[in-house]
């Protein structure tokens, strides 16, 4: 499947022949999902908007992101069929593009959750462990390091998202790698290989986020190949 990386400013441009158009566009206001911010509206929803109405005859790939769900009760894990409960405003815009994408004749959602690798943003949890271990040798962790989060490498989130552009039918997926992990479990993945120091500070009263994505793995025929430990020995 040849792919064709285009610039927003040349959307108008194209013509509606492709039989596949994945749209991985988005703005994230790190730091600030509930913060009212008209490029989130026009980069997560308008332009979802554009991308729908430029391809009728495509099947669209919509990146999604798990924050569509809120904080929903913590007693079992999310799946693709978990209801909303209380997203940010940043959840809320991908909502909206979600069913933008729903009133399309051929699509694929795949809500992802930390996507990590080489390049990433790194105001986040991943590469400010790792600096912390080789810059100060000594991570912090705030409260007991309990929280937990899915994380999974952009190379197997590049797999699904093309087994999602193969698959049959309009479907939800989760882009996850179905195993958490807690802030102190990543630490002392770091310390293995860096020999840091960990230390611990003040609290941490974040939800934890969990997920079962058999149903995404069992119709795609997925499993990830890269391990966090094999994912975060590449990032240091």
């Amino acid at each position: 499947m040849p792919i064709k990386l285009t610039e927003i400013g040349a959307l108008q441009d194209l013509k509606s022949e492709y039989e596949v158009v994945f749209h991985l566009a988005a703005k994230i206001p790190f730091g600030q999902y509930n913060t009212a911010d008209k490029s989130v509206v026009e980069a997560n929803v308008m332009l979802t908007h554009k991308v729908c109405t430029a391809f009728p005859n495509a099947k669209i790939i919509y990146a999604s992101s798990v924050s569509v769900y809120g904080y929903p009760p913590q007693i079992q894990k999310i799946t693709e069929s978990t209801p909303f409960d209380s997203p940010s405003l940043y959840g809320l815009s991908k909502i909206a593009g979600e069913y933008l994408v729903r009133n399309h004749p051929s699509y694929a959602i795949i809500r992802y959750t930390s996507l990590y690798g080489k390049g990433m943003y790194a105001a986040t949890i991943l590469p400010i462990m790792a600096a912390q271990a080789k810059d100060k040798r000594l991570i912090t962790i705030w409260g007991k390091g309990e929280r937990k989060q899915d994380f999974i490498h952009i190379s197997d989130a590049a797999r699904l998202t093309v087994a999602a552009a193969e698959a049959n039918g309009n479907e939800v997926y989760l882009g996850v790698s179905g195993k958490g992990y807690s802030n102190l479990e990543v630490a002392q993945i770091i310390q293995q290989y860096t020999g840091c120091n960990i230390e611990f500070q003040g609290e941490d009263n974040s939800p934890s986020f969990e997920y079962d994505a058999s149903f995404t793995h069992k119709k795609l025929s997925f499993n990830t190949k890269i391990s966090l430990f094999q994912g975060i020995k590449d990032l240091l």
